[in-house]
């Protein structure tokens, strides 16, 4: 098996298994599947289980995407300045101006490789929404 194989694998596989752990929670807080539970309310449940870990991992992969297009390049500037003038002896150092921040920054590349995120969202909510379409045609 090659490297780049063995590396999918184990992308996707974590990402299953993170899904699969918060679908499980979500199982283990809603109370599972008691004895005189109606199928409209197993439905439910199981549109819960896979939808939201599936959105979750739908918007961390969108919210890599926006952080690598710089848009929280200016919060992170803020910050910095913020961290330097609270913390002391941290002032000492030459101020830099905001544009050779984000320059500096974009000098450090981008977050590659993230994309098993949303393919597994993608395929988390694609159960969680088949889930609520049998919820839906039995629902009254």
């Amino acid at each position: 098996m090659s490297d780049r194989t063995k590396s999918l694998l184990i992308r996707y596989g974590s990402a299953v298994l993170a899904g699969g752990v918060m679908a499980w929670g979500i199982y283990l807080i809603q109370g599972g599947f008691t004895e005189n539970v109606t199928l409209v309310t197993r439905f439910r449940l199981l549109c819960d289980m896979f939808s939201i870990p599936g959105l979750m991992m739908l918007l961390v992969a969108l919210m890599v995407y926006v952080a690598n297009e710089g848009f929280f390049y200016s919060l992170s500037f803020i910050f910095s300045n913020a961290f330097r003038a609270l913390i002391p002896g941290a002032a000492t150092r030459r101020y830099e101006r905001y544009g050779d921040y984000v320059e500096r920054k974009r000098q450090k590349g981008k977050v590659k490789g993230y994309s098993f995120l949303a393919f597994t969202g993608l395929a988390f909510l694609a159960v969680g929404l088949v889930f609520m379409f049998l919820f839906y045609r039995i629902y009254r």
